[in-house]
């Protein structure tokens, strides 16, 4: 076999395996998708968000750019993603977990996706996403201080 007829049967099977690795663009790709289940909607969700507008300046100054919270799948079920790095921490003590996301694009610009929510659920996640957001402030205050400090000598 040539070298030739080598790179063109690479070609032709990457090519074919490129859809398969192509992540969808909503807030499920990734890791979430195995914890919500394989056929959750992911739904924007205005009721929370009006919840959630006046803390957007808070994360947006923290540098959190989303909070993905699961439920009971790991240790850590929430993960931060700041402009500093991630970060991963457990549901905060007495907090009935929900499955949500939260993306912030700026202070004034945040949303909250979530799967199989209810108007009857608002209660429960409104608590969930209250007992998070402090954590993932805090957690984003500790990523960009390690991120920060001075490395090496004295």
């Amino acid at each position: 076999m040539s070298m030739r007829s080598i790179l063109l049967a690479a070609l032709a099977l990457a090519a074919l395996a490129a859809p398969a690795f192509a992540q969808p663009s909503t807030p499920n790709a990734g890791a979430g998708a195995a914890a919500s289940g394989p056929t959750a909607d992911w739904t924007l969700q205005p009721a929370l968000l009006k919840h959630l507008s006046p803390r957007g300046p808070e994360l947006a100054t923290a540098g959190i750019r989303s909070i993905a919270a699961r439920t009971g799948r790991q240790r850590r079920d929430i993960q931060v993603v700041t402009q500093f790095g991630p970060a991963y921490f457990a549901w905060p003590k007495g907090a009935a977990p929900a499955v949500f996301e939260i993306e912030v694009e700026t202070a004034n610009n945040v949303e909250v996706w979530t799967t199989g929510y209810t108007p009857a659920d608002e209660a429960r996640y409104r608590a969930a996403i209250d007992a998070v957001i402090p954590e993932a402030v805090r957690a984003a205050a500790r990523v960009r201080e390690q991120m920060t400090r001075p490395k090496g000598g004295r």
